[in-house]
This record gives structure tokens, sequence and C-alpha cells, in this order.
């Protein structure tokens, strides 16, 4: 399920996004900051370790930091909440939340329904690369075509 926070994105090979995108000057993000974004755990005993000392928890935060580490106005988040905890899941969206508060547009793509009408204003939802159902999260989730392209015909 792909989720656009707050701008609209050319499809996929568009030379027009690209350029766009491209075209615009170096400048500070509204997500730079010389502090971490609320949510975003303490570094604590851990800011020294190596990555493959890491937990899959803190592996998804260190890499989120690292793509933060540039300022960019456009974050995408693929499955980032995949294979974590309910509490981790809650504190990747407290994080989530602060960094798009600060002004960076999120292109979300995710299948925790929870984060999704969470986090979102907007939701497309694609089935084997065709669109759908498009619209504000509460509304596209109770569609029949999205219930039965993610949990089957029997429950649409």
């Amino acid at each position: 399920m792909a989720v656009s926070a707050s701008t609209e994105i050319a499809a996929p090979g568009s030379s027009t996004a690209y350029r766009t995108l491209s075209a615009r000057k170096p400048s500070r993000s509204p997500i730079a900051a010389d502090s971490p974004p609320e949510g975003a755990p303490s570094s604590g005993r851990r800011a020294s370790a190596l990555p493959t000392e890491l937990n899959l928890h803190q592996r998804k935060f260190l890499e989120l930091a690292r793509a933060l580490a540039s300022g960019p106005r456009l974050v995408l988040l693929d499955e980032v909440l995949s294979g974590l905890t309910p509490s981790e899941i809650g504190e990747a969206l407290a994080l989530v939340r602060e960094i798009r508060r600060r002004g960076a547009t999120i292109l979300f793509i995710e299948h925790i329904m929870r984060a999704v009408v969470d986090l979102t204003d907007r939701v497309v939802v694609l089935n084997y690369g065709q669109l759908i159902a498009e619209g504000r999260p509460r509304d596209v989730i109770r569609q029949p075509e999205v219930v039965a392209a993610y949990l089957g015909k029997a429950y649409a």
C-alpha cells in the first residue's frame, strides 16, 4: 500500500517528477535540526556500537537517522515497521509523526493498517500494480475492493 502524506508525486518513470525534485536548490531542510526528533530513542550506551551489534529496531532507527542526516524534504519509508514489536511500532510512529511535523513530506509504503490510518492524510492502494482505491484512510480501508485485495474475497 502506498501513501503520500502531503504532496502529489508523479508516477514512476515520469521525467517530470525527476526534474522537479532535482531542480530544487540545496537548502536546509525543515527536518534538519541540532537535536534528534522527539520520539527518537536516545543513543545511550549504543552510540559506539557497530550496526551489526544492534537489534532490528535499533538498525531501523539507524537507517532512518542516516537518511535524515542529509536534510531531505521527501522521505521514503518502505515497510519500516515490519518485524517490530507493538511497542517498537508505537515508538516508530511517534518518530515519523515528529519528522512530518517538522515539515518533511513522507511517502509511506506499509501494510500495518494501524500505522497507515494513524499517519496519513491520503491513501493510494495498488493491487498487482493497478490503482484500486484512493482517498482518506478510514474511507479507503472499508472499500470492498481493498478488503478483497488484502484479506480475500470471503471478507469483502
